[in-house]
């Protein structure tokens, strides 16, 4: 589990610290109480949580991504120089 005051949690939150084990469960506490007093069509999670996983998800696709063609370029760039030297 990551840590709330990382460096890393930081820069996911544009600079604010996350949530500890506390606020989680705060959330989820809210979550339960807005599913048992709402309508079927009520947000299913904490609106912040939410936001915060659709940022983490987003720069892990963005590391991917970023590794890939990482990965890519330099595949080519060898067999571009094992065809130069054939």
């Amino acid at each position: 589990m990551k840590r709330p005051d990382s460096s890393l949690v930081r820069e996911l939150n544009e600079g604010r610290p996350g949530w500890s084990q506390t606020d989680h469960l705060l959330a989820d506490l809210w979550a339960i109480t807005v599913r048992a007093n709402s309508t079927a069509d009520s947000t299913p999670d904490h609106p912040v949580r939410a936001l915060m996983e659709a940022r983490a998800r987003a720069a892990e696709k963005a590391a991917r991504t970023s590794e890939l063609v990482d990965r890519f370029r330099r595949l080519k760039n060898r067999y571009k120089t094992r065809r130069e030297t054939s």
